[in-house]
């Protein structure tokens, strides 16, 4: 995360057969499950023109219809035009045999927002314009991704993108907000037969003003509560969460009806979450829970207390909680317990998979964990008699298929 580019944190993807490694830089990479090599992907596409800077999200969404992913990038013309995001179809083509990527949607925006994930419910996706950017004059000169971070405050839009048309709405946030995750992101035909899309996600805000060496803007970067290296600055450690805010919201945006156009929030918890999760199988469908890693979790405002909970956005409250002392929490990734039919006992019918951090032991060693997916109590624990950082992060793929 601290390196020029995002080749920490991959996301593994099977895409028509063919194991792929995507992160928040343009560069996608096959990976190897029998020897573990990776190697470059060759495009047949021109999805980034050649004078433009692009990027694309870590995040990609698995296409199950076409066995290829949906995906979103970002691109900044060299030559003077407008920066804009382009949501695409990513398979492999059946003339060449290589991946190829085909626009689906192209959404103008007034800047190239940094973006690491999109909502996706099957037919609608949600992009997240924010003024959080990068300089492209500092990555040149060869600065990390946090300082060439570039965080505002004055709006947010979201960008409703409908897969089979290509159609755009723009919706203004009724707050501004910074966002890296999306959780569920589902369509509901209300009783006056509007059309809404909803969907929750951990939200950022950083306060106006700031900005310079040191200042809120450069504090609150999201990212920053990642940074485990605070532990060695206890002030400003410890006080992250009083300048920069973390809410769990419930957005809401009114596609048709009376109320077309406007988009509502709703905040669910006072936070602080990150890496949301919920049963994939049920992807668009009304879901009520959502995983999530909380840090400050003790209500003390310590940095470093972590917990993995279970929010039931239906009841509109936490319903499980696993923390233990001086245990660091990573990404609670969820597993059907029948894959062939992943919620015919109940939508929370699996596991959490995650690895947690002991860090009272020599070694700082892990584990990797089974919890209950109903109800948080762990079933097992397998010793990885090394470390993992706890910020962990990513999908991973079985021999079979994507988990």
């Amino acid at each position: 995360m601290f390196g020029p580019v995002d080749n920490d944190y991959v996301q593994l993807c099977t895409v028509n057969g063919e194991v792929l490694g995507f992160t928040d830089s343009a560069a996608v990479s096959s990976f190897s499950p029998e020897d573990l090599s990776t190697s470059p992907v060759d495009f047949d596409d021109s999805l980034i023109p050649r004078l433009a800077y692009g990027s694309s999200v870590a995040h990609v969404v698995k296409d199950y219809a076409s066995g290829g992913v949906i995906g979103l990038a970002q691109v900044s013309p060299y030559t003077g035009g407008a920066p804009y995001a382009s949501v695409y179809r990513q398979s492999k083509s059946e003339t060449s045999g290589k991946q190829e990527r085909v626009e689906i949607a192209r959404v103008p925006m007034q800047t190239a927002p940094y973006s690491h994930s999109f909502g996706f419910s099957g037919s609608h996706a949600v992009v997240c314009e924010h003024q959080w950017t990068l300089d492209s004059g500092s990555l040149f000169k060869g600065e990390k991704f946090m300082e060439a971070s570039r965080l505002g405050s004055n709006y947010t839009r979201l960008h409703l993108v409908e897969i089979e048309t290509g159609e755009v709405t723009v919706f203004d946030a009724p707050e501004p907000f910074f966002g890296i995750h999306f959780a569920n992101v589902r369509e509901a035909v209300l009783d006056d037969g509007s059309l809404v899309v909803e969907f929750v996600m951990p939200t950022w805000t950083s306060p106006e003003g700031g900005g310079g060496s040191g200042g809120a803007k450069e504090v609150c970067n999201p990212y920053a509560v990642f940074d485990f290296f605070r532990v060695e600055d206890e002030a400003l450690r410890d006080s992250f969460n009083e300048v920069c805010g973390n809410k769990l919201k419930k957005h809401t945006l009114f596609k048709t009806g009376p109320r077309a156009g406007e988009a509502a929030v709703q905040t669910l918890d006072s936070g602080w979450f990150e890496y949301p999760h919920f049963n994939w199988h049920m992807r668009g469908e009304a879901t009520c829970f959502t995983y999530l890693t909380q840090f400050y979790a003790d209500g003390t405002g310590v940095f470093g207390s972590m917990a993995i909970v279970k929010f039931d956005q239906c009841k509109g409250e936490r319903v499980a909680t696993f923390s233990e002392g001086s245990t660091f929490v990573s990404e609670p990734h969820f597993i059907a317990r029948d894959p062939s039919h992943p919620y015919t006992a109940g939508e929370d019918d699996g596991v959490i998979i995650t690895t947690i951090m002991d860090g009272a032991s020599e070694g700082k060693l892990s584990t990797l964990l089974i919890l209950d997916a109903a109800d948080l109590s762990v079933l097992a624990r397998l010793p990885l008699e090394r470390s993992v950082p706890a910020t962990v992060h990513g999908w991973f793929v079985t021999k079979e298929e994507e988990i």
